[in-house]
């Protein structure tokens, strides 16, 4: 059985009218390489140490290769 894998993306919208295609292309390309998404924004605190995202998403893949080929491939330049 194969472990799955998690993305993690920090984000910092710059450009809201960009982000929002953004938004409207990613859920299907997360889906159609195999991953959902976990985390999407919402309230978060930093507990320890000095990270300060503004903005979080955490995605889960079935695999390391699935989550690193949604990444490097056609899925995620879809969405970058």
């Amino acid at each position: 059985m194969t472990a799955p894998a998690y993305l993690i993306v920090e984000m910092h919208v710059t450009d809201p009218e960009r982000y929002r295609e953004y938004m409207a292309a990613a859920p299907a390309a997360v889906e159609a390489a195999g991953g959902e998404y976990l985390v999407r924004g919402g309230r978060h605190e930093t507990l320890e140490g000095d990270w300060q995202p503004h903005r979080v998403a955490v995605l889960r893949f079935p695999s390391y290769e699935a989550a690193k080929a949604f990444y490097d491939g056609d899925y995620g330049t879809q969405v970058k």
